[in-house]
């Protein structure tokens, strides 16, 4: 006998390049289809992940005009309002909420529609060590009532737990510690040589950004906002270079911070040794013709990016905030730094250079402990059992 699909609904703010967003779309497309049957409900906005949403999806992807990233009270009104509307159009039984803003207005919609089930995933709160103290008790009081109305909290990280617990944000058995997972097909050469589905190879990245093979590159992926500090990085580039002259430096991403950023690069004299590429869709490329991986964030959850070099075998280079320092083990797969600190960081990228031998054996370690604790499909079955707790089945499904 087979038992009727759960209906998930799914909420998430903007389908930017994100881990949050990627994270979310892998875990929809790779759902058991005789078990689960997902709808995704987000912002009409504009956003690179859209179209490939929509081809797996189809009508099951719901566009909300009122749902937007930045607050604003009639506009988040009039999202919540539309989000009860759906999720009851589309008889919705679970409802599983990403990022913050959504996290906060999904829940409550949840609520309103009469949906018992509710889940949240914490990539990271919403409240961040620079907002001013008015502003970051706001968010905490509200993450504080919403968690009242879960049912469960996934959180990808246990710094994640740690700091809901540490602001009463729920309690802790409403916790679970589900980290984000990578897809391993999507980073291991092809016999041909090329990496991943864009069906490019790293000298082919290589030759496209004008960076000769005989110059060992230092990548950074990551939107260019404040939380990632993307000007240390920058600094840091300049520090290395001043004793590697041969070092090349590669940022992937953009955003707001990028005219300062470019100001920055030629105020250090770095436009021939810093390539700013913009978004790219062929990361585990990018990845597999790079040296080292840095993250200069000031904020994290648990990075993407991060896992996606281990899976590439690159070593990483990192600051110490949220989830990282359970991803990068210090002087295994890479090295640890307080956020800030660009000496510090510059030295530890002068050290990998230096050494190539050393990179070669952290990228081994950083595979291994990746394929031990991060593959894709332990993630979605982990998903998949918190599903089935709120909902049990009878028997089995067939």
């Amino acid at each position: 006998m087979s038992y009727p699909r759960i209906r998930i609904g799914y909420i998430l703010t903007k389908l930017e390049l994100g881990g949050a967003q990627k994270h979310l779309l892998s875990l929809i497309e790779r759902l058991d289809p005789s078990r689960f049957d997902p709808i995704l409900i987000t912002s009409s906005q504009e956003a690179p992940l859209v179209d490939s949403a929509r081809r797996f999806l189809g009508e099951r992807l719901v566009q909300i005009p009122s749902l937007r990233r930045e607050v604003h009270p009639f506009w988040d009104l009039k999202a919540g309002g539309e989000l009860v509307e759906v999720l009851k159009q589309y008889r919705v039984e679970i409802v599983h909420t990403h990022s913050s803003k959504a996290g906060i207005l999904g829940r409550w919609a949840a609520h309103r529609a009469g949906i018992k089930n509710i889940v949240h995933t914490v990539h990271g709160f919403g409240f961040t060590p620079q907002q001013p103290l008015w502003e970051k008790r706001l968010y905490i009081g509200m993450e504080q009532k919403a968690a009242a109305i879960t049912s469960r909290i996934i959180a990808v990280s246990r710094a994640a737990i740690e700091e809901g617990c540490r602001w009463n944000i729920g309690v802790r058995s409403q916790y679970e510690c589900i980290p984000c997972g990578i897809d391993p097909e999507e980073f291991e050469m092809a016999p041909d040589g090329t990496v991943g589905a864009s069906g490019r190879s790293p000298l082919q990245i290589r030759q496209e950004l004008r960076i000769p093979s005989e110059n060992p590159l230092v990548t950074m992926i990551a939107c260019f906002k404040p939380q990632k500090a993307p000007l240390d990085f920058v600094r840091a580039a300049a520090k290395t270079t001043a004793d590697f002259s041969k070092a090349r430096f590669l940022m992937v991403g953009d955003g707001a911070l990028r005219p300062q950023i470019e100001k920055e690069r030629d105020q250090l004299r770095l436009r021939n040794k810093l390539t700013l590429a913009g978004w790219r869709w062929d990361i585990p490329a990018i990845l597999a013709a790079s040296d080292v991986v840095v993250l200069t964030s000031q904020w994290e959850g648990l990075p993407m990016t991060i896992l996606e070099a281990m899976a590439s075998r690159k070593p990483v280079v990192a600051t110490a905030v949220g989830g990282t320092p359970e991803i990068v083990e210090q002087d295994k797969n890479g090295f640890l730094r307080a956020p800030g600190d660009v000496d510090g960081i510059a030295e530890a990228i002068l050290r990998l250079l230096k050494n190539p031998g050393l990179g070669r054996e952290m990228g081994a370690c950083a595979k291994e402990l990746w394929r031990r604790d991060y593959e894709l499909s332990e993630t979605v079955k982990r998903i998949e059992n918190v599903y089935e707790e709120l909902i049990p089945c009878p028997v089995s499904r067939s």
